[in-house]
């Protein structure tokens, strides 16, 4: 099968990448500069152009289309109008931070706990932007993977899979989870 990965350069696209070439698939690689140190094919270009996106899917002709890094609804869009409407299968990577629960557990409303183990049909958040004015990155004011759900569900054009994924760390974590506790163990501290 042919796999256009969307950001698989870093974290989790490069492992799924590695992963998928050992099952014997065909992974083209759809990033804005060209990495040395990877032996996939790679497409330059940017996720969030139309003219690019397009030139790269009608070069590639991908099966199915893992879109790592679709952090906004117009994300969705722009993908949407690059596929001119051929159909293809694809796989989003959301977060488990769109779920009521995340809500409750990060205090942004005062919802009662909610029922575990959570599932497709678990209430979603009613708050949304849930890092807007407490992240200092550009991102926080426009994420919102609720909205990059339903954008991606309701298109005509793609056969949507949705992966709600929970706290992901690993090699090239951008986010760090563990470097403050990995700091206070290397200084002896409590």
């Amino acid at each position: 099968m042919k796999i256009l990965i969307i950001g698989g350069t870093n974290f989790i696209g490069h492992v799924t990448a590695e992963q998928l070439t050992q099952s014997g698939h065909d992974v083209i690689l759809f990033h804005r500069s060209i990495a040395t140190n990877i032996q996939y094919r790679q497409l330059q270009g940017n996720c969030n152009n139309i003219d690019d996106l397009g030139r790269v899917l009608e070069m590639a002709e991908p099966d199915v289309i893992i879109h790592t890094i679709a952090l906004f609804q117009h994300q969705i869009n722009i993908l949407e109008q690059a596929l001119q409407g051929k159909k293809r299968r694809v796989l989003i990577l959301s977060s488990m931070d769109v779920y009521k629960a995340y809500e409750v557990l990060c205090q942004l409303s005062n919802a009662p706990v909610m029922a575990m183990p959570l599932n497709e049909q678990s209430p979603l958040r009613d708050i949304f932007y849930p890092y807007r004015g407490k992240l200092e990155t550009d991102f926080a004011d426009d994420y919102e993977k609720i909205f990059v759900e339903r954008e991606a569900l309701q298109s005509p054009v793609m056969d949507v899979i949705i992966l709600r994924l929970g706290m992901v760390y690993g090699k090239n974590d951008h986010n760090h989870r563990f470097l403050e506790p990995v700091k206070k163990l290397s200084a002896n501290s409590p």
